[in-house]
């Protein structure tokens, strides 16, 4: 059995790479700091101003989620 597949032609102008690459930085900026907020003690999640409903409903979001 043989199945054809169309060709696709996928070429990225600098414009439309430089906002993808923008966009995996951000995602990366956003799970790091995710990461760093999951290990924040009660008492410094005091001083930002953070509970832990928040906290949790931060770091279980997605990263392409802002």
């Amino acid at each position: 059995m043989r199945i054809a597949l169309p060709h696709f032609a996928f070429e990225l102008s600098p414009p439309r790479l430089a906002h993808w690459r923008s966009e995996l930085q951000s995602w990366r900026r956003r799970a790091r700091e995710r990461g760093e907020l999951a290990r924040m003690s009660d008492g410094e999640l005091h001083d930002i101003g953070v509970s832990s409903a928040e906290r949790w409903a931060e770091i279980n979001k997605p990263c392409w989620r802002g």
